[in-house]
């Protein structure tokens, strides 16, 4: 599947027992394919030929991203499992392809010193890591690989918003991997619970479930596991202003990803920009933003490197450099909506909208304001539709819109059971500052 494969058609053949309806035994072609250079990478068409080239591309993406989730079982894992064997469609043809064949590849990877290296100039460990990823792809135990699917439902339902349906994947695919006895699942589904949770504001149960995750990955050894772990909890603590134990969480998971050479070091960077903004470390912060947004480009992380610009943007505006915060946020802006990440679009929005209603644009930072809170409120993300509703009343005051600061008031408070308690006193603040600013008593609201 890697596109500098030079010398494979004689050297690396294996007989893995796939014929096609005239018994042609097509070993032969099995290992040349990787050659672009082969008689079996020329026999095909151009279209499919076209097919197999994105096929690689979109194999690659996917077990790049696998190997730094770390989980074989996981959703990104098994994807990757799954563009491998549409590639290989191209060239056995779907009736000549098997799970037994397919597993024996897994077992070549790792063994043929040659193809080990492709699969490991993506990232060290690459190739015995897709090795386990396709013995669970083509397993046929009856329920290897649910709790990883069961999993995959609850992120998926949990980037829509819909918190029930996700929590109630993730308590399905802890009681199959308990009953597995995988480990590694248990710890990737509590640490998803705990991402689900910070997102919500449940903090003591995010930290519970980070805490489960953390214990198990280090009792398996699985660094990178811990680290992602330690860089969550560091996230949080950030986020709520213990700086000094993140500082900490920070530092323990660089040692971390460094020790395994994970690409996870991006995301450490760029947490450790934030924490330097914090800290008034502003060149450090310029500095480990701008080693996180290479490692991003090298990566092709479009995400990581949405979220990495949009920080630099919050550094630029801060340091009032609006026309360069302002192309920073266009350029994130456009990667969120490239990737579908309403999310990330939502924060970016946010921050427009400050950063204009500051400048005295009060009716373009309400339009940007209005529109992330639709989308935070499409994604049931509560602390963001709380910070929208926030800035939105400022801006409307500043404008002497009476009628719609009293309109987002009753917002606040139509969702103030909602609301994280760290969050209530800016929300207070917002309203008594608007309605100040009109002079309108509060008892009147």
């Amino acid at each position: 599947m890697f596109d500098r494969a030079k010398t494979v058609q004689n050297d690396i053949i294996v007989n893995t027992g796939i014929n096609n309806d005239n018994n042609e035994d097509k070993s032969g072609i099995i290992f040349s394919i990787f050659d672009t250079d082969s008689d079996a990478f020329k026999a095909i068409s151009n279209e499919d030929r076209s097919a197999a080239e994105e096929l690689n591309r979109a194999f690659r993406e996917n077990l790049l991203a696998a190997v730094n989730d770390g989980n074989p079982a996981g959703a990104l894992a098994q994807k990757a499992c799954e563009l491998h064997k549409q590639w290989l469609f191209v060239f056995w043809g779907a009736l000549n392809y098997t799970k037994e064949a397919h597993c024996q590849l897994g077992d070549r990877y790792v063994s043929d010193l040659n193809l080990k290296a492709y699969f490991d100039e993506l990232h060290s460990g690459t190739a015995e890591f897709f090795k386990q990823a396709l013995n669970i792809y083509c397993s046929d135990k009856e329920n290897v690989g649910l709790g990883s699917v069961l999993e995959s439902m609850g992120d998926y339902e949990s980037q829509l918003g819909q918190i029930e349906k996700a929590e109630e994947h993730y308590e399905n695919a802890l009681e199959l991997y308990e009953k597995e006895g995988n480990n590694i699942g248990l710890a990737h589904v509590f640490h998803s619970l705990g991402e689900l949770e910070s997102r919500l504001g449940q903090i003591d149960d995010a930290v519970k479930h980070y805490i489960q995750a953390g214990e198990i990955f280090q009792e398996e050894h699985d660094n990178i596991g811990l680290a992602n772990v330690l860089r969550s909890m560091g996230d949080l603590k950030y986020r709520y202003g213990q700086i000094e134990v993140a500082q900490r969480y920070y530092s323990h998971a660089e040692e971390l990803y460094s020790i395994e050479r994970s690409n996870g070091l991006a995301d450490l960077l760029h947490s450790l920009g934030e924490l330097d903004i914090s800290l008034g470390m502003i060149d450090t912060a310029r500095e480990h933003f701008g080693k996180a947004e290479k490692l991003f480009r090298d990566q092709n992380d479009q995400k990581g490197l949405a979220h990495t610009l949009f920080s630099m943007g919050n550094l630029e505006s801060r340091e009032r450099e609006t026309s360069t915060s302002s192309e920073y946020y266009a350029k994130a802006a456009e990667l969120y909506c490239e990737e579908q990440d309403n999310l990330g679009l939502a924060n970016v929005l946010l921050r427009m909208g400050d950063q204009e209603c500051k400048l005295g644009h009060y009716e373009m930072a309400a339009n940007y304001l209005n529109n992330a809170f639709m989308l935070y409120n499409t994604e049931n993300d509560s602390a963001g539709k709380c910070y929208s509703l926030g800035a939105l009343c400022r801006t409307y005051s500043f404008l002497g819109n009476v009628e719609e600061t009293k309109n987002t008031i009753s917002k606040i408070k139509e969702y103030d059971k909602h609301t994280p308690k760290q969050i209530r006193p800016y929300l207070d603040g917002c309203i008594k500052e608007s309605l100040e600013r009109l002079n309108i008593p509060i008892e009147n609201i």
